[in-house]
């Protein structure tokens, strides 16, 4: 186990500074864009010096931690931040070093009979590893450290990470010494979410939605965080807006189109406006009928061509109709296009189309007619011959061996692609996924070990079968597609496989 050896200078300073660090004056919050690369959390310096733990227990008390670092460009970020500090307040010989949210295991054995030990149990204060691979002298994921670096330096219980002010370097330091830090939180919530305004008439119209009598109609916001600002209405589709305060009443025969909207204390501002009709008339209202449901099979990407069929559609009235249809797109956006039966593009799955029609007094109810456009069409793969086919001599050596082909899927997309190694022997039997190495047009190359040996008794060599899969997006299968890679048992004849 560790042993933890404070010798009395060392005891002074840590009470001298144990006092601990607060945000003071010069320091304050920066984000780190997401438009610029980064992920949306604030960082700050705290200039005032103080114990990792001390420092540690600011951060949580600004509702963050100490900054983790897990790439390059988060360490460049959090460089720029400290060299602008060091820039307004030079820091002495002393504060080289920022203290940052990585720590090592205290229980690590770092005795003599375990050389790695200086190096095991790192951890960021988030709770990611941070694991160093003995058999590579390598780390997971993103490090800084400096040349031999972590390394007890200055004695047993250097567990805590810190970073250098001027090239960037990682260091473990001690428990006692009083540095500098960066801190690091998750950017405050805030309200970017308009009000929601509802438009609410005092009764229900009758089975053909006209109202046969006075409409009294009230108009209510709400919003869940800065509250609601104002409420406005307008009664001229959007010509004059009147800022709402008592309900409308509505008593002679017209019909009445009613827009309001809401802004809330934050200044977000609600769009498109709601709307609600009243109608006080005694013509009949039509009836839109927007045809049977559908299912189609897919003709491409985004989906396929539907025609409509509204002729169904009817006026108790005569009265000729025009028809609107409505639907929202993939992307969230409504579209709209017009006559009895137009032909439209849809994307795959289920798609609600709404249909109303107007005989130039009065709008239908909606009819909603559902498309179920699917894909029920495998991805086509396609399997080249290896190279090498032939793994020659048999030395047990392993031998990187290239696969290449395509999966091509024109409809739903490569949910996952994946080659599966059939072992004669059973012993090299595995699944390599290799759904990140295809290209836009769906080929891939990938490198697949494999061992140049047989049995000397197996007369007729070792045979290795590589199969390909698939599933596209829709859950349709593909496979196998498949090619042989065969150890001879004899060593192959200039131009062409042993026998």
């Amino acid at each position: 186990m560790k042993r933890r050896m404070l010798v009395s200078t060392c005891a002074l300073v840590c009470l001298l500074i144990s006092s601990g660090a607060v945000i003071g004056e010069g320091s304050s919050w920066t984000t780190w864009e997401v438009a610029d690369g980064g992920n949306g959390h604030e960082y700050a310096v705290v200039f005032e010096r103080g114990l990792w733990e001390d420092q540690r227990a600011l951060a949580e008390a600004e509702g963050g931690y100490l900054a983790t670092i897990m790439s390059q460009e988060e360490q460049d970020f959090i460089m720029a931040l400290v060299r602008a500090a060091e820039e307004a307040d030079p820091g002495d010989f002393d504060a080289n070093y920022y203290w940052m949210g990585f720590f090592q295991d205290p229980n690590v054995d770092e005795g003599p009979d375990n050389p790695w030990g200086k190096r095991e149990g790192w951890q960021w204060v988030t709770g990611e590893p941070l694991n160093y691979d003995t058999s590579t002298s390598t780390w997971d994921g993103y490090t800084n450290w400096g040349w031999n670096e972590p390394n007890n330096g200055w004695g047993a219980g250097e567990d805590f990470g810190c970073i250098h002010r001027d090239n960037g370097v990682w260091n473990d330091g001690k428990a006692c010494t009083g540095r500098r830090a960066v801190i690091e939180k998750e950017a405050s919530p805030q309200d970017t979410t308009p009000p929601e305004t509802s438009i609410t008439p005092d009764r229900e119209p009758d089975e053909n939605g006209n109202y046969t009598a006075a409409v009294t109609v009230s108009i209510s916001a709400t919003d869940d965080m800065s509250g609601v600002a104002w409420t406005k209405y307008s009664l001229d589709a959007g010509v004059t807006w009147v800022l709402y305060s008592v309900p409308l009443v509505f008593d002679a025969t017209g019909t009445y189109a009613i827009q309001a909207y809401s802004q809330d204390v934050a200044g977000n501002v609600e769009t498109p406006p709601v709307g609600l009709e009243i109608v006080l008339d005694l013509n009949g209202r039509p009836l839109a009928d927007a045809g049977e449901d559908q299912t189609l099979e897919a003709t491409g990407n985004p989906g396929a061509e539907v025609e409509l069929d509204g002729s169904g559609s009817d006026d108790p009235d005569g009265d000729p109709l025009t028809y609107t249809w409505t639907w929202t797109d993939e992307n969230g956006e409504e579209q709209e296009t017009t006559g009895v039966s137009p032909t439209i593009l849809l994307p795959l799955g289920e798609t609600a189309v709404t249909l109303v029609v107007n005989d130039g007094h009065l709008d239908s109810e909606p009819d909603t007619v559902l498309i179920r456009v699917k894909d029920s069409t495998p991805p086509a793969l396609t399997l080249d011959s290896p190279s090498p086919a032939i793994l020659s001599p048999p030395n047990g050596k392993l031998v990187p061996v290239t696969i290449s082909g395509s999966v091509v899927e024109e409809v739903s997309g490569i949910a996952e692609a994946w080659l599966e190694v059939d072992d004669e022997y059973g012993e090299l039997d595995g699944v390599h996924y290799i759904t990140g190495a295809l290209d836009e047009a769906g080929d891939f190359q990938v490198q697949i070990e494999l061992v140049a040996w047989r049995e000397g008794r197996d007369r007729d060599g070792r045979e290795y079968v590589i199969s390909l899969y698939a599933v596209d997006g829709q859950g349709n299968e593909a496979g196998p597609e498949s090619v042989v890679i065969l150890v001879p048992h004899h060593k192959p004849r200039k131009g062409g496989p042993g026998r």
